[in-house]
């Protein structure tokens, strides 16, 4: 994976958590639900480097469970 793309992913995911803790009562439209953090990171990255405008995050399911199943979400 090039520098790029990581950089590009880890900026959609500062932006949305970004947006996140604002404390914003935005609305957040799931786009898909994964199995795992990695699932999701994979996912996000993707996207990413498919040009999607974002924001994306990937948001874990449980709060117990980070590495468990996550939604990735649009804020």
């Amino acid at each position: 994976m090039s520098i790029r793309k990581t950089i590009t992913a880890l900026a959609l995911c500062a932006a949305g958590l970004s947006v996140a803790g604002a404390g914003t009562a935005l609305a957040e439209e799931v786009v898909g639900e994964y199995p795992t953090a990695q699932a999701c990171s994979d996912k996000l990255e993707e996207l990413a480097e498919h040009g999607d405008p974002g924001p994306l995050m990937c948001v874990p399911v449980n709060a117990d469970d980070q590495d468990g199943p996550n939604n990735l979400v649009r804020d």
